[in-house]
């Protein structure tokens, strides 16, 4: 290999040290070493000057072309990309508050577990272990945990945070059942067969 294609190889791999993992074999092949070996055990790939360059030349990216494309609602001129870009500042503020609010120790072991207050701050970024109310700055702790289904309906009915009973037991209309007559029959789609 002439010293101008081993210059265009080695600097168009952009690593430092590609230079060290690329050679020529006796018989005008390039062999490459890879970094690693593959699942295969596979250590060099040795390929004709032509296909080495060919595979080299599939990695570039055309001239004047973006290397990230978006499509869907991430697309430039989306008629929703606006409201997108909200929700992205949004997502941005809250993990930001996220990342002021005060991270616990890792956890040691397999069997360690999060209580729920942690697991909501990490999934939802509040924190229940501070009061809620304005211009309070105590702490809250658990007094009582209310796992009864009739207990809690009676609870959020209290505070008004459950649904009248007559609109949750109401269910749409049962469809009729499906016609057979298009189906066996003189007449249908797949007559019987005899």
């Amino acid at each position: 290999m002439n010293h101008s294609l081993h210059f265009r190889a080695s600097a168009a791999a952009c690593a430092r040290h590609a230079r060290t993992r690329l050679s020529q074999t006796p018989s005008g092949k390039v062999c490459y070493q890879l970094r690693r070996p593959s699942h295969t055990g596979q250590t060099h790939v040795v390929l004709e000057p032509v296909a080495f360059l060919r595979r080299l030349a599939a990695l570039m990216p055309p001239p004047r072309v973006h290397m990230v494309r978006f499509f869907g609602v991430f697309a430039p001129r989306h008629a929703m990309r606006r409201e997108v870009a909200a929700l992205a500042a949004s997502a941005a503020a809250a993990s930001r508050v996220r990342a002021s609010l005060p991270q616990p120790a890792p956890r040691q072991g397999a069997a360690a577990r999060y209580r729920w207050a942690e697991l909501l701050a990490r999934v939802f970024a509040i924190d229940l272990t501070r009061c809620q109310r304005p211009g309070c700055v105590g702490t809250t702790k658990v007094i009582a945990e209310v796992i009864d289904p009739d207990v809690i309906a009676k609870i959020l009915t209290h505070l008004g945070l459950m649904p009248e009973p007559a609109a949750a037991a109401a269910t749409a209309a049962a469809r009729a059942p499906p016609r057979r007559d298009i189906f066996v029959g003189p007449t249908a789609l797949w007559p019987d067969q005899p």
